[in-house]
């Protein structure tokens, strides 16, 4: 992701571990600025101002919250199962999910800083993890999420419902500043997906299916305001 004219933002993976990396395209340098013990992707950012941004990205996660290290991102020779479901496509469904964490990055002296000391995990409100998923594995990404200075809207299966049998999917929003702020934008019967800002921070587009049940439903657009 480009953070003004002459520099990326990148994510660098190596042996299940990534790092946020930032490449300066005048001077040729490339420097850290955070590494993680396990991997991240989905990266967005979004400019507070000149030298302010905000920092969004994916990362599988423990029930706990914290990013699932390197060395445990293998499947478990046996698991239990008490629910359904128990396999999505070719992925088996164990305990640990997909959340999307931020940080905010600032240009001190020439140099990107993160400001926090861990990243702050969006979907963790009021110190309560919900059971909720983004992106939607396994083939959601970036699409699933969009970024305002001050929220960010994204999609996540309904879980009230089993998802063995329903495919319904909602359009939810979280506050940058406020980690008690959790709202749930739309609830259709069918799948949600795409959700955007509008430029100003005001308003949301996203597609909907009417038709809950399965994933081959006609997408309609669909909008609310923030």
């Amino acid at each position: 992701m480009w953070l003004d004219d002459s520099r990326i933002l990148y994510v660098y993976t190596s042996g299940g571990e990534s790092s946020l990396r930032v490449y300066d395209l005048d001077s040729a340098t490339d420097e850290q600025v955070q590494k993680f013990s396990g991997e991240i992707g989905n990266l967005k950012t979004l400019a507070i101002d000149k030298d302010t941004f905000r920092v969004v990205f994916s990362a599988r996660v423990t029930p706990q919250g914290d990013i699932v290290r390197a060395n445990e991102t293998g499947t478990p020779e046996v698991l239990v199962y008490d629910k359904l479901w128990v396999r999505h496509w070719d992925q088996w469904i164990t305990h640990t999910k997909q959340t999307l964490l931020t940080i905010t990055l600032q240009l001190k002296n020439g140099k990107f800083l993160i400001t926090e000391e861990t990243p702050k995990n969006l979907l963790d409100t009021a110190g309560e993890i919900h059971d909720l998923e983004c992106p939607i594995p396994p083939f959601g990404g970036t699409e699933d999420f969009s970024l305002s200075k001050t929220h960010v809207a994204f999609i996540a299966k309904d879980p009230h419902l089993n998802p063995a049998t329903n495919t319904a999917a909602h359009v939810y929003i979280v506050s940058f500043n406020d980690s008690n702020y959790l709202e749930k934008v739309n609830r259709g019967p069918g799948a949600s997906s795409s959700p955007v800002w509008s430029p100003d921070g005001t308003y949301i587009a996203y597609l909907e299916m009417r038709v809950r049940g399965y994933e081959a439903d006609r997408l309609l657009p669909s909008g609310n305001n923030g």
